[in-house]
């Protein structure tokens, strides 16, 4: 029964319709970064004196595209943005062509933003207000595709 519920879960998610690309900004947050993305263009606006070693750029302009998302390179720092705005981004730190870490960058009003607000005890009523969503539904819809994606990846790692 529980092999046939997350088959269930699993099948919804690989059905549920891929969004268009923004035409708006898509703000990500980093942990020492804050990112913008608008159309092929990425602003990186550093909350530390610097990122990787240098200043944090500005205006970075689309390297190369794949299915993982957008890659954008400033330096010793790749920036990778996926297609689907609700999805979290990834700045990459290299040195010596090896990567020493990854932070993961959460896009505002995207599917951990709205499983994180759930989880820390805010209502479905209360996250698509604070997300400018257009109801419980949109909130239930982020939050589900959330825990889905997080269930996967559970399930992945046993």
């Amino acid at each position: 029964m529980r092999k046939l519920i997350l088959f269930s879960f699993v099948a919804t998610a690989a059905c549920a319709a891929r969004p268009a690309a923004p035409t708006l900004p898509v703000e990500y947050e980093c942990a020492t970064t804050a990112l913008v993305l608008r159309g092929n263009q990425l602003d990186v606006h550093a909350r530390s004196a610097s990122v990787g070693g240098a200043a944090a750029p500005s205006g970075l302009v689309l390297g190369a595209h794949d299915d993982a998302g957008a890659h954008f390179q400033a330096g010793a720092v790749e920036y990778v943005v996926p297609d689907d705005p609700r999805q979290d981004a990834v700045a990459r730190v290299f040195a010596d062509h090896q990567l020493v870490h990854s932070d993961v960058c959460t896009a505002h009003g995207g599917y951990s933003d709205a499983l994180a607000r759930y989880v820390q005890g805010e209502s479905l009523d209360q996250v698509a207000h604070d997300l400018a969503l257009d109801g419980r539904d949109a909130a239930r819809d982020l939050v589900h595709q959330a825990m889905v994606s997080l269930t996967r990846r559970y399930y992945r790692d046993r």
